[in-house]
């Protein structure tokens, strides 16, 4: 982000997707790669404006949930989010080797294990899905802030970043969710995703 320079500058409304998730116990932890950070490089650099959810990404309740969206600015940054024109998001995995949830401690191993018993291959905004792109109805879901699938699908262009052999499954299962328009990675992992693709295992259900 600190090197994104544009030549031009629009007014663009640069809207958080995510609660925020606390990454400052990590002992390589970045302080810049967190969404009110993220959102305010973007915004700065095109001289834009931007909106937080002031709100962790995980909540212990569907309570605490519904109380906090009833707050003024978060109801503000959700309604932009029904308006949006474009979204940029990252793809995570359900292992522990690269799932940023549980590297944060936001997820005990039994927890992520539970989510990936149900199928789950990965995430984006905290939802997970399965590799053929499909919702899973975790319990953690009724208590997550961020957008959901249902406004991701509605905005016209929907830009995914993920890269690295272990996210392989959790980006053809994004591909297959019908919220990815675009997909920024690298090659070696594009050559993981095909075989993938390719593997009877994982082919796409009947009827998709």
């Amino acid at each position: 982000l600190k090197t994104l320079r544009p030549r031009r500058r629009f007014p663009l409304n640069i809207v958080q997707l995510m609660g925020s998730i606390d990454s400052s116990s990590l002992p390589d932890a970045i302080p810049d790669i967190n969404g009110p950070e993220i959102a305010r490089q973007f915004a700065n650099a095109y001289s834009g404006r931007y909106y937080y959810l002031h709100a962790p990404l995980l909540v212990p309740d569907t309570i605490v949930r519904d109380g906090l969206l009833k707050e003024r600015s978060l109801r503000r940054s959700f309604q932009l989010m029904e308006q949006m024109s474009m979204a940029l998001v990252g793809i995570g995995a359900a292992s522990p080797e690269v799932s940023g949830l549980f590297r944060v401690g936001y997820l005990a191993e039994n927890e992520l294990q539970a989510i990936r018993s149900q199928g789950a291959v990965g995430d984006i905004c905290g939802c997970y899905f399965n590799i053929h792109g499909q919702v899973c109805a975790t319990e953690m879901l009724s208590r997550t802030i961020a957008v959901s699938f249902e406004t991701l699908r509605k905005v016209p262009l929907v830009i995914a970043v993920a890269c690295g052999v272990a996210k392989a499954e959790a980006i053809l299962g994004a591909l297959r969710s019908g919220v990815v328009n675009v997909l920024i990675t690298d090659e070696l992992s594009v050559h993981a995703v095909l075989n993938c693709a390719s593997n009877r295992e994982f082919a796409e259900l009947p009827g998709t």
